[in-house]
């Protein structure tokens, strides 16, 4: 189903979530894991991003045709046209299509790290812009995919490295042309400064169009050093409001600055929904292939929370209450519901590390597996049963002994050195989240 569609059928606020496909077989495998917990969290879609110069095709388009395969939930891959072949996004389009993806996120993109633009660009080349493509996949394609474009609340990067200011109304223009050219919804670049999205959605509204799909790209902080990184490489400023809650003696502590940063992002969602009279009614995370944060500021949420809510009452009576799946720990619930893990039986240091090699595969708590083989990425039933979803959400917000095993990655020393983690690697450029190569950071 089309994001168009399915943006307008929804009532209540919601989600999207993002996700890069990881460097390893172990990662992709671990991220399908962690991929069917945030299913729970009722996200409308999910992204998967093209690398830049379509570095990461294949394992983009196995990611992607996967998740649509196997999570019941509409995913829309990224597509980026700077460097690339017709016969790539052809084939792209193509596979995308045959594996029922039907939505796609068109980008103009950047050229793989130590190229040079617009040496790269032929003269024949039809593709020089994100509109370009937007327009060829219309004409070529027609209705069979449902076509997003990226927008700037601040402004493109490109006009600061031209020496210009960041303009806002300068893109505004070109976002127009991509709409004109058929696009059928838009995702914002990441930002913390509300002041400037709401601004950005007013002429939005006015300009541009008044009921087309605006997605605002939010980015969790996971800690102090990859959210100054993030916001650095994406041009996005931050406000001094925001910076001084870090103060010195914080900023190393990764659990301090998460929770903070928890904290940060509920009051942005909280102020964009309701100074926008629930306009905006959907909110795209860009997870760097990361769970716990998002999970706790869905449930924390007075926007977001009532899906959390939804889902335990609709399971009800249904939901286990002495056993999930063929785990050894006692599920108990704490003061706000979730449920927990008891952690009386406790375990060793070394035996938490083995158990890490796949975040659930060893607690057997996700029967349905992803396996990685020569062929590529399958998908292998094992098991119909599945856990509530008041559990998996509760093990996304990194509770209990399965909790902990879930999470193990989410700081930059187990994300940036063990190649088992989902979202092992560094920030590149990817997607509509970062516009700039990692060598400019």
């Amino acid at each position: 189903m089309s994001i168009r569609d399915l943006y307008h059928a929804r009532a209540s606020p919601f989600i999207s979530l993002e996700f890069f496909p990881p460097k390893t077989e172990l990662g992709t495998r671990n991220l399908m894991e962690r991929m069917h917990r945030m299913t729970a969290l009722d996200p409308l879609f999910i992204t998967v991003t093209w690398g830049a110069g379509g570095t990461t095709a294949e394992k983009t388009l196995a990611l992607a045709s996967l998740a649509q395969q196997t999570l019941n939930i509409p995913v829309c891959m990224h597509l980026t046209c700077t460097n690339t072949d017709k016969a790539i996004i052809d084939d792209a389009l193509d596979r995308c299509y045959n594996a029922g993806i039907r939505n796609i996120l068109a980008l103009r993109g950047d050229p793989p790290i130590g190229e040079d633009w617009l040496d790269s660009q032929s003269n024949e080349s039809p593709f020089k812009y994100a509109v370009d493509l937007v327009r060829y996949i219309k004409q070529s394609y027609g209705d069979k995919f449902c076509v997003g474009v990226a927008a700037y609340p601040e402004g493109h990067c490109e006009g600061e490295a031209e020496g210009h200011e960041q303009d806002p109304l300068k893109d505004l223009v070109y976002l127009k042309e991509k709409v004109e050219a058929g696009a059928d919804f838009v995702i914002t670049q990441l930002f913390y400064d509300v002041e400037k999205f709401l601004t950005f959605e007013m002429l939005f509204r006015e300009r541009i169009s008044q009921d087309l799909p605006l997605f605002p790209g939010l980015m969790p902080i996971n800690s102090y050093l990859l959210f100054h990184r993030a916001a650095k490489l994406s041009h996005a400023s931050i406000p001094p409001a925001i910076l001084s809650r870090f103060p010195p003696e914080i900023q190393s502590d990764d659990n301090a600055v998460k929770s903070i940063g928890v904290d940060i992002l509920i009051e942005l969602i909280q102020e964009i929904y309701q100074r926008t009279s629930g306009r905006i009614k959907g909110f795209h995370f860009y997870t760097l292939n990361l769970e716990k944060a998002i999970a706790q500021i869905v449930s924390q949420s007075p926007v977001l929370s009532h899906i959390v809510n939804e889902s335990s009452e609709e399971e009800g009576e249904d939901e286990t209450s002495g056993e999930i799946g063929s785990i050894e720990n006692v599920p108990i619930e704490d003061a706000d519901g979730d449920i927990v893990l008891d952690d009386s039986n406790e375990e060793t240091v070394a035996n938490r590390k083995r158990r890490r090699h796949s975040s659930l595969d060893s607690a057997k708590l996700i029967f349905n597996r992803a396996i990685v083989t020569e062929k590529g990425l399958r998908y292998n039933n094992e098991n119909g049963s599945m856990p509530s979803k008041k559990a998996l959400i509760s093990i996304s917000k990194g509770h209990g002994t399965l909790g902990r095993d879930a999470t193990w990655d989410e700081f930059p020393n187990g994300r940036f050195g063990d190649s088992r983690s989902p979202a092992y690697g560094e920030i590149d450029g990817y997607g509509p989240s970062i516009k700039v190569a990692k060598a400019s950071a």
